[in-house]
């Protein structure tokens, strides 16, 4: 179940990054149509979003074995 999570939220942003990726061609090409706010929920979510990352990579690096080793660790008797 935990992998099929991972998929998932990778899926999730792979889509958003190709969002971005697409809208900062369209303004690179066209910069006069870039309109930037940054009101206190924008500034909020990015800084929400940060110290998430931040929290999950200092606990990920906790863990010394990967998530391939735990899901093969869990189903010993599909290694046989």
């Amino acid at each position: 179940m935990e992998a099929l999570a991972v998929i998932g939220f990778s899926a999730a942003m792979f889509a958003a990054t190709g969002q971005v990726l697409v809208k900062g061609v369209e303004d690179i090409i066209d910069p006069t149509k870039i309109k930037l706010t940054l009101d206190e929920w924008t500034i909020s979510i990015l800084a929400v979003t940060i110290v998430t990352k931040l929290i999950l990579f200092i606990v990920c690096r906790r863990f010394e074995a990967t998530a391939v080793r735990a899901l093969a660790a869990g189903t010993p008797h599909l290694n046989a």
